[in-house]
């Protein structure tokens, strides 16, 4: 769920291949290795398809 000052940074439409869409947001998520919560996205400013 999204938080005050959250922005998206990435997002993207896989609805044939998942059902539904993909939204990363600039916030900490869980890293699979070590189970903290510091994996950050931000916004690099590229485009890709």
């Amino acid at each position: 769920m999204k938080t005050a000052g959250e922005g998206i940074v990435a997002q993207g439409n896989v609805k044939e291949s998942l059902g539904r869409a993909l939204v990363l947001y600039n916030k900490n998520y869980k890293c699979p290795k070590c189970g903290k919560k510091t994996l950050k996205f931000t916004d690099s400013g590229l485009c890709w398809d």
